[in-house]
């Protein structure tokens, strides 16, 4: 006995609802893979972020202690129930405080740490631009200052006779 396929029979309908059934379980799974994986990544950004409160000495990307790690886990439950960055950091922000923070907000006190090192850059062009201008800029005027007798020879003499006298001495 031979099963034959008819293929314009209930076989072949049965046959196309299982493809259809397995492409779609398929893409679903794959969708939920892809936003998985984008939960994942926004977590991991998130994770750079804040600092841990253990010791407040690194982000919780690079921290595993307890406490790192249950904050990550609430960053991801999070972000699965549908919040959003911001909503998760003030979150953190208000039961830690800013110091959870990794990068201070920029808004008062906090805006010298942003605007201070653009100053410092513009006055240390200022000062290197300064020195630049007041250094000799030919080889004459170069090799003048390094030939320019500051002393005279008799003072030269006494200096080299006591530097002997303080060398040479015997205690």
């Amino acid at each position: 006995m031979f099963v034959t396929f008819d293929p314009n029979g209930l076989d072949n309908q049965v046959m196309r609802r299982f493809f259809l059934f397995a492409l779609l379980i398929l893409s679903l799974g794959t969708m939920a893979a892809l936003a998985l994986d984008s939960i994942e990544q926004k977590a991991q950004t998130i994770d750079k972020k804040l600092i841990a409160p253990c010791c407040w000495t690194a982000t919780l990307d690079q921290h595993f202690s307890e406490v790192s790690e249950e904050m990550k886990g609430e960053i991801r439950d999070r972000l699965v129930k549908g919040e959003s960055e911001e909503q998760i950091l003030k979150h953190f922000e208000d039961k830690y405080g800013e110091r959870v923070l990794s990068e201070p907000k920029a808004s008062g006190f906090n805006l010298t740490v942003w605007i201070f090192p653009i100053l410092a850059l513009g006055f240390g062009g200022f000062l290197l631009s300064r020195v630049l201008r007041k250094t000799p800029k030919t080889v004459e005027e170069v090799t003048n200052t390094m030939t320019m007798q500051t002393t005279s020879p008799e003072q030269d003499a006494k200096y080299k006779a006591m530097i002997d006298q303080e060398l040479y001495r015997k205690s």
